[in-house]
């Protein structure tokens, strides 16, 4: 699925029951990306995994709320228990 957040995934949701032994894949921006109707982010900033500020500068209005209010915590958490199972299998 190509349709951007949230469309995909509701669509994908929607699907799933009708479709079970579906896969479904929601890419997003990639086509856009694909296309050139988006730029991408410097080569440095893809390295060093921080392209989302490049879109977020892109399309603040659009993209603010989603990565810091829904996806920054996520990934703090995320973050957080990685560290803690790295710890207790160290010791």
């Amino acid at each position: 699925m190509g349709l951007g957040s949230p469309k995909q995934e509701q669509l994908i949701r929607a699907l799933r029951p009708l479709l079970p032994a579906t896969w479904m894949v929601g890419v997003g921006v990639s086509f856009s990306f694909v296309s050139g109707e988006i730029k991408r982010a410097p080569r440095w900033m893809r390295k060093a995994g921080v392209e989302w500020v490049h879109r977020m500068v892109q399309e603040p209005r659009r993209l603010a709320k989603r990565y810091l209010l829904h996806d920054l915590p996520f990934a703090l958490r995320l973050f957080a228990h990685a560290l803690v199972a790295r710890l207790n299998r160290s010791e």
